[in-house]
C-alpha cells in the first residue's frame, strides 16, 4: 500500500471524497491521517503541515508522519512539493521528479535513532540513491501520459528555514549541483530511508529563486497560490 504526504496546497480531497481523519499514534508522537479509498483502493493522506497548515518546515514530526503510515501498511510514500528553481533552465509550472538532496538542515530530528537504536537495527542507512526508481519510473511514467512532461534527475538542496535563502547561498547550493530548493524533502527521505519505507517525491516549481518580490510574505502566498496547481495534476496521475 502506498501512502501520500500532501504539500502545501494538496489536500485529500484533491485525490478522493471517500474518507475520514484519524489520529494515529507511534512511537515518535500522533499524526492526522485521512483514511480513504480511490475506487477499491485504499488511500492514507498526510497532511505534512498539519490539516490546518499551522506548523513550519523545522517544527513537523516528520518521524510521527512517516511511522503512522508504516503502522497503517504503507511500504511505499509518495510525497508533493513547492520548490524553487535554482537551475536556470527551469520555469515556473515545472513539473520535476526528485532524484538526489543535499541536506542543509540543522535544528530538526532527522533521524529515527536519536534515542538509539532496537538491538539488531542498523543505524547506519545507506542514502546513496535515496529515491525509489521503481516509485520514481511510476510518477513519471504516469504523469508522462496525461503530457504533463516531468523533469528527472533533479537534485534538491533542503534548507532549514522558514526564511528564504540569500542571494549567496543560492550561488552556493547551484554550485553544488542542486536544481531546485525547500524546506522538507531531505529529512522526509532520510526517515522514510530508515524505516525502509520506499519514497518517491514529485514537486512543482513555484518561483525563480532570485526573482524580486515585494515582501517575503508575498511570495510565500506565491508559493501557497501555486503549489496548489499541482492538485488537479497529483489527481489525475
Amino acid at each position: 500500500m502506498t501512502g501520500i504526504i500532501g504539500g502545501s496546497g494538496i489536500r485529500p480531497e484533491h485525490i478522493t471524497q471517500i474518507g475520514e481523519w484519524s489520529r494515529v499514534w507511534s512511537p515518535y508522537g500522533f499524526a492526522e491521517v485521512f483514511m480513504g479509498t480511490l475506487g477499491q483502493t485504499p488511500v492514507q493522506f498526510v497532511s505534512r503541515h498539519g490539516i490546518n497548515n499551522a506548523f513550519n518546515p523545522s517544527l513537523l514530526n516528520y518521524r510521527a508522519n512517516l511511522s503512522a503510515l508504516k503502522l497503517l501498511g504503507c511500504s511505499s510514500v509518495i510525497t508533493t512539493s513547492a520548490v524553487g528553481a535554482l537551475n536556470p533552465s527551469y520555469s515556473v509550472g515545472d513539473l520535476v521528479i526528485l532524484d538526489q538532496f543535499i541536506d542543509m538542515t540543522n535544528r530538526r530530528h532527522t533521524t529515527i535513532y536519536d534515542e538509539g537504536a532496537p538491538q539488531g537495527n542498523e543505524q547506519h542507512t545507506d542514502l546513496y540513491a535515496p529515491y525509489c526508481p521503481t516509485l520514481s519510473d511510476l510518477l513519471f511514467d504516469c504523469a508522462g501520459q496525461k503530457a504533463y512532461n516531468p523533469r528527472r534527475d533533479v537534485t534538491v538542496v533542503t534548507i532549514e528555514g522558514p526564511r528564504f535563502c540569500t542571494k549567496a547561498e543560492a550561488r552556493m547550493y547551484a554550485l553544488l549541483g542542486a536544481d531546485v530548493i525547500n524546506m522538507t524533502s531531505s529529512t522526509e527521505a532520510i526517515i522514510a530511508n530508515e524505516l525502509k519505507l520506499r519514497i518517491a517525491t514529485l514537486a512543482v516549481v513555484t518561483d525563480i529563486v532570485g526573482q524580486s518580490y515585494e515582501t517575503s510574505f508575498a511570495l510565500a502566498n506565491l508559493i501557497s497560490v501555486r503549489s496548489r496547481n499541482l492538485a488537479p495534476r497529483l489527481g489525475d496521475i
